[in-house]
């Protein structure tokens, strides 16, 4: 893991809006997000992320951690999903070679949810909390998934550390 910068939670928090956003828009032109004071994004990605339970919201506002943006090989990421299913296979297929193919054999019923339908992934940067030397994804999986499966090995990801534990 290179550590490349640190950045403020609210630019993490701005991201996590334009890529949620992103999904369900063909409108890939959101710089006004930009614009948003400290209070408006962190509005935003409370709604956004369903409220303060969400991992999302609750990890990007907890004073607890520092954010940098880091350089991530594929062996460096720890996946993890809302779905106990997933979770349980990422456990077991946690991002080998074509780990789509991995994830199918495991449960059918995934397919749909890691589907590469071909459009082009621009928020790709993922968002993360540092734990025991890997990073755990806390949102990107789908992304991730994807872009892994097209062949990506090293992605940038928006790291939480903890500020005792800061690279």
């Amino acid at each position: 893991m290179k550590c490349l910068n640190e950045i403020d939670a609210t630019e993490v928090g701005k991201y996590y809006i334009k890529s949620e956003i992103s999904r369900n828009s063909n409108d890939n032109s959101l710089n006004y997000i930009d614009t948003y004071g400290k209070e408006k994004t962190k509005d935003c990605v409370r709604e956004l992320s369903c409220g303060r339970k969400n991992e999302v919201y609750t990890r990007i506002y907890c004073k607890k951690y520092v954010w940098k943006k880091c350089e991530l090989d594929s062996n460096e990421v720890k996946l993890s999903c809302v779905n106990s299913k997933v979770n349980e296979c990422l456990e077991k297929a946690e991002f080998k070679l074509n780990c789509l193919s991995q994830l199918m054999k495991y449960n059918e019923n995934l397919k749909d949810e890691f589907s590469d339908w071909g459009k082009e992934i621009v928020y790709n940067t993922l968002i993360g909390i540092e734990y025991n030397g890997k990073v755990r994804i806390i949102d990107g999986i789908h992304r991730a998934v994807i872009l892994f499966n097209r062949g990506k090995r090293e992605f940038y990801c928006y790291t939480g550390f903890q500020k005792s534990k800061t690279i």
